[in-house]
């Protein structure tokens, strides 16, 4: 919760503090339409879709009125409710009674459908929208929207001149060595200097195929690799090549490290499933 509190105060500052013209106009807009989906809350409107346009607008009419747009998602985040509309625990108590009140009619299986239509309507009022809307959009924001704009703002130019200085001198292939296999055989080694030694061990079921997958995975740099190119040289050249190297040898560890962790996951399931032979 901290950190999310300074990030949002961050952006709170970067928002107002790096405005140069505010057209009011719009701004009265934004405001406007923030109030609309407050009143829309207090009368219970649950309809996703009408908060989606709402919410673009709120978006659009911030981004023109000279505000940087993301005060907009920071507003509309904090007016997501947090709370469900259902309580939980009596949610729980009807799908009890529910489930002891109804049977099983083989001649009309939907003899009961409004009741458990019912209780499907009031398990997903059980959870609250920001989590509903945390959960939609995971993948999306995880898998897209985050590389996207981590790569946009990491100062990495992918074009020719960029490649052609990369495969000049041999630091790109150092540092993507470096990610790959030095990651990989030091967290390893790590965990095995811990076992061997009496610190720790191995969970249930994890084998140290599943180690060497997790250290493979562990060679996928981004930030802070990022962050030392520019501490560790000068040369703008080599910045370049050494940024394109902490790309390459990350997406080079990624494949690696679920390659095998998939390779593992196979064979264990495999010999989970083998019948096994009488002694």
């Amino acid at each position: 919760m901290k950190a999310i509190a300074i990030g949002c105060g961050a952006i709170v500052v970067v928002a107002f503090y790096y405005t140069d013209v505010i057209h009011l106009a719009w701004l009265a807009a934004a405001l406007l339409g923030l109030a609309l989906i407050v009143a829309l809350q207090r009368m219970q409107v649950r309809y996703m879709g009408v908060y989606v346009v709402l919410g673009l607008a709120v978006w659009f009419a911030t981004f023109e009125s000279g505000v940087h747009a993301t005060i907009a998602a920071v507003a509309l985040g904090l007016l997501t409710p947090v709370r469900p509309f259902q309580d939980p625990a009596a949610v729980s108590a009807e799908a009890i009674r529910i489930a002891e009140a109804t049977d099983d009619h083989p001649d009309d299986p939907d003899a009961d459908a409004g009741q458990w239509r019912r209780l499907s309507w009031l398990s997903r009022e059980a959870v609250s929208p920001l989590t509903r809307v945390e959960h939609g959009l995971h993948q999306w924001s995880s898998f897209v929207v985050l590389p996207i704009f981590a790569l946009a703002n990491a100062g990495i130019v992918l074009d020719a001149a960029s490649f052609d200085a990369a495969t000049e001198t041999p630091l790109a292939l150092a540092v993507a060595l470096g990610l790959l296999i030095g990651k990989t055989i030091g967290l390893t080694a790590g965990v095995a200097l811990a076992v061997f030694l009496g610190l720790s061990r191995l969970p249930d079921g994890v084998r140290w195929a599943h180690v060497f997958g997790i250290g493979a995975l562990a060679g996928i740099g981004f930030t802070v690799s990022l962050f030392i190119t520019g501490l560790a040289f000068s040369d703008p050249e080599l910045v370049d090549a050494s940024k394109i190297g902490v790309l390459g040898g990350s997406m080079i560890a990624a494949l690696a490290g679920i390659g095998l962790l998939m390779l593992v996951g196979r064979r264990s399931a495999a010999t989970a499933g083998a019948p096994r032979s009488d002694p």
